[in-house]
């Protein structure tokens, strides 16, 4: 196994952590639907105090070493051949322009929370901003 392989699994296995960390800490109120449900609180330790919207960056995360696993050169699917088929660049393509789609509605959804957040919880999430300034990668975004 190449290097690419294991780092990809390393870094999916490390996205899944991360998203796992990020259910256990919401607990009942994580969701699929950007909402604030009944008594509802605003969610600032673990995975949370790092960045403000973590479960996003596990996601991509995950999915990003799932394509270093199946997409680096010690792979099946490179050294089978597929990836040199017409098959396997319209796969490699799709899943470029898939991930592309994905990281950019993940940015356009935590500016959605961020928003109902700070609507929902004014000041309490003012002082927590100013914590977390960061809404998926420190020093970045």
């Amino acid at each position: 196994m190449g290097g690419v392989f294991i780092a990809g699994v390393a870094v999916a296995y490390a996205g899944t952590a991360l998203r796992l960390a990020c259910y256990r800490t919401l607990g009942r109120l994580f969701t699929y639907e950007v909402t604030v449900r009944p008594k509802h609180r605003l969610v600032t330790n673990g995975p949370y105090s790092v960045v403000r919207h973590p479960g996003y960056v596990a996601s991509a995360t995950t999915f990003l070493g799932v394509g270093l696993s199946l997409m680096g050169r010690d792979s099946w699917f490179v050294t089978s051949g597929v990836a040199r088929t017409t098959g396997g660049k319209v796969a490699t393509g799709a899943w470029i322009i898939y991930t592309t789609f994905l990281l950019s509605m993940f940015v356009k959804r935590t500016k959605m929370e961020d928003a109902l957040m700070q609507k929902e919880f004014g000041t309490e999430w003012e002082e927590w901003r100013k914590r977390v300034p960061y809404r998926l990668v420190p020093g970045i975004i």
